[in-house]
């Protein structure tokens, strides 16, 4: 019959006066949230190649990012800050266009943390001067950006009435020709 050194009932910390790790069983429960983990949809994917699209034209030599990555934070923009994803390809087209922000939103990652501010700028110079800077990018950034509507609205009327898209789909990922192109 021993006592714990303060006379408690309750069994103190063991402290150990040697050099040895003294290890502890692990008595917290683990926290399993049960959700499965969320994919980034084929709009998701049309708006990351949209943005690498944009981006290449400014910068032909850059690296092609992990676009998995890129559609996940074209998912965030969507699911968790409200936004839909015409909402989103407009904003990043009128960024792509504007001298300031051409060269600070190179990714989705950026074009969320700034999404606010650029909203309000692009809402700003709607019909102004400014949005027609570089026609010819404008140009082909307006059509691409038409392009993406007629895609979503395609995938929206196939969703509707044929069930869930296919992977396969040449509307779903499409495939983004990555050479130089001129300005």
């Amino acid at each position: 019959d021993t006592e714990s050194p303060g006379g408690s009932d309750t069994e103190s910390p063991r402290t150990s006066h040697s050099f040895e790790p003294v290890n502890e069983p692990n008595t917290s429960p683990r926290k399993s949230s049960g959700k499965k983990p969320v994919k980034a949809t084929d709009d998701d994917y049309l708006l990351a190649n949209l943005i690498l699209d944009g981006v290449r034209r400014l910068q032909p030599k850059l690296k092609i990012p992990n676009l998995d990555t890129w559609a996940d934070d074209c998912r965030k923009i969507r699911e968790l800050d409200n936004r839909t994803p015409q909402d989103i390809a407009h904003v990043f087209n009128w960024a792509n266009r504007d001298d300031f922000w051409q060269s600070n939103i190179l990714s989705p990652a950026k074009l969320r943390k700034q999404f606010d501010q650029l909203e309000i700028k692009a809402n700003q110079c709607k019909g102004s001067a400014n949005e027609n800077r570089n026609p010819g990018a404008g140009n082909q950034l307006q059509q691409q950006h038409a392009q993406l509507n007629a895609a979503f609205a395609r995938a929206s009327a196939r969703e509707a009435n044929a069930g869930p898209l296919e992977a396969n789909d040449p509307i779903v990922r499409p495939q983004v020709d990555i050479t130089a192109q001129a300005v």
